[in-house]
């Protein structure tokens, strides 16, 4: 599928990559620069088994995810507290048994669930003996100490649902090199801020990710999930499971080198990703030519650019800026095409910022990408002025 990116042109694009299943794997000819060597990838990386308090199997949920929705990659994230150590030894088996390069890939995780707080990570790593540690635990009471505890492993943690309500603010426990990403999109609902048409059930909108990023001027990249307890990974059949209310499935797109689980897990921990609320388009986005999740230097203007294809029509395609005052649609563009490209200089910006697409569909589906981070340069002190 990868070798599609260099012989496609856009018209055979649409005919070949689109279908009800989605565009894994292809990208228009006509891409951005920033994206030519890289190729997007669909998976679900927020999946429970019979193992905690999911329905079904591993084997069953994995089967799901590569021959019904025909996912790219997926990760099983079973409760921690529900699994015993006779349980861990299956369990770690069951990503090798399945990763399969270039068709279909999965790596290691778990789901850290600290109740009391609602402090509710998914842990991803390529190793799949890393400790398997459940919240009841002192070692790891806290997800502070959770990432203590990994510190030896290379291991990407990721705040779910993090608008729900809770005792303290999910980000109290950042840590930058583990936490890199922050899951916006599940079948609980959308979790930027509060007024959106997908609102988390008993959300508090101080948790909202949109405070971390522009008052606590935390920087993270978006993932999106089913959270499925039905154990179908990318399905859009709706839970019966309280509040699991919405039924569109949650996926991220990782924009990648290689079709592999290694280069899916450094994408998701560089902040390569996006998120999609079912209807798989393609994205890409830059910033003075640099791609989502990027952390970036100038002292000009930022230029952005972006385009974006999809096989339902899309209705407004919004450019946001991130400072430490707001999150501000920095410009809105309404159309009704399936492929809608354009460029704005950010003429207003005077210091750090952060810029991210926000893209609706015509069937009210979205698609959110990972932000670009913007610096000035620093000063350098010149030393005679200090003699």
């Amino acid at each position: 599928m990868a070798a599609t990116r260099y012989i496609l042109t856009l018209v055979l694009f649409l005919v070949t990559c689109f279908s009800s299943l989605g565009i894994s794997g292809c990208s228009p000819d006509d891409s951005l620069p920033a994206y030519d060597t890289l190729m997007v990838l669909f998976g679900d990386p927020h999946v429970h088994t019979c193992l905690s308090d999911g329905d079904e199997s591993p084997d069953y949920a994995l089967r799901y995810a590569r021959d019904v929705t025909k996912l790219d990659w997926c990760v099983l994230t079973d409760h921690s507290e529900w699994m015993d150590e006779s349980v861990y030894e299956y369990y770690r088996t069951v990503p090798q048994k399945y990763d399969d390069p270039g068709n279909f890939c999965v790596f290691f995780g778990w789901e850290y669930t600290d109740f009391p707080e609602n402090n509710h990570r998914n842990l991803y790593s390529l190793e799949s003996d890393l400790p398997i540690l459940p919240s009841n635990q002192a070692i790891s009471d806290t997800p502070s100490l959770l990432y203590e505890a990994l510190s030896a492993y290379d291991v990407i943690s990721v705040p779910h649902h993090p608008m729900t309500q809770s005792r303290e603010p999910w980000w109290v426990h950042h840590n930058e090199e583990i936490e890199t990403s922050v899951e916006i999109y599940s079948k609980w609902g959308l979790s930027l801020h509060i007024e959106n048409e997908r609102s988390l059930y008993n959300a508090n909108g101080t948790n909202a990710i949109y405070n971390a990023l522009s008052v606590e001027q935390l920087q993270y990249g978006f993932l999106a999930g089913s959270d499925t307890h039905i154990s179908r990974p990318g399905s859009n059949l709706r839970e019966q499971r309280r509040p699991l209310i919405y039924s569109k499935s949650g996926l991220t797109a990782v924009w990648a080198p290689e079709f592999t689980s290694e280069a899916i897990f450094e994408a998701i921990k560089n902040g390569r990703t996006y998120a999609v609320t079912g209807t798989r388009v393609l994205l890409e986005f830059t910033v003075n030519d640099s791609p989502m999740g990027d952390e970036i230097i100038s002292d000009t203007a930022p230029m952005i650019e972006f385009q974006v294809t999809s096989q339902v029509p899309l209705t407004r395609v919004g450019i946001y800026r991130i400072t430490d005052q707001e999150v501000l649609l920095l410009r809105s563009y309404s159309t009704n095409t399936l492929v809608f490209s354009g460029s704005h200089v950010d003429d207003s910006f005077s210091g750090s910022a952060g810029y991210f697409l926000w893209v609706d569909l015509e069937n009210t589906d979205m698609a959110i990408c990972s932000p670009v981070f913007v610096d000035v340069p620093v000063e350098e002190s010149n030393e005679s002025d200090l003699l």
